[in-house]
């Protein structure tokens, strides 16, 4: 649970990095840690159901931009990774339209200019 308070912290400092702004940096950090926890999500539910013992997800905080390094899953038996890998994708897809169709647009505006978030 540390480790994803920690994670969701420091992608929203990156957000605010980026942005310069808290309503940036939520408009950052709540769909990318959306898709990512759904995404883990997807390989832990389907590790259960195929009887593989998983832990939950240990999710990678990194100080700076992007924010994280991503999650990992420990599964103690590998023999059926065909069926637990797309899961993840399927998943994790099922979280990119909507973040994608986000009610915060951004303006990345010129090379070498600051992002802001318009409105």
């Amino acid at each position: 649970m540390g480790l994803l308070v920690a994670t969701i912290g420091t992608t929203t400092l990156a957000g605010l990095i980026q942005f310069g702004s808290w309503r940036g940096a939520l408009a950052y950090s709540l769909p990318l840690m959306t898709i990512l926890i759904a995404h883990e999500m997807g390989h832990f539910v389907a590790a259960k159901i195929h009887g593989v013992p998983a832990s939950l997800p240990y999710f990678v905080p990194l100080p700076l931009p992007p924010g994280t390094l991503g999650a990992i899953i420990s599964m103690v038996r590998r023999d059926e990774p065909v069926c637990q890998a797309p899961k993840g994708r399927g998943t994790g897809s099922c979280c990119t339209s909507p973040a994608g169709a986000s009610p915060v647009p951004v303006s990345v505006g010129a090379p070498g200019s600051r992002p802001q978030v318009l409105g």
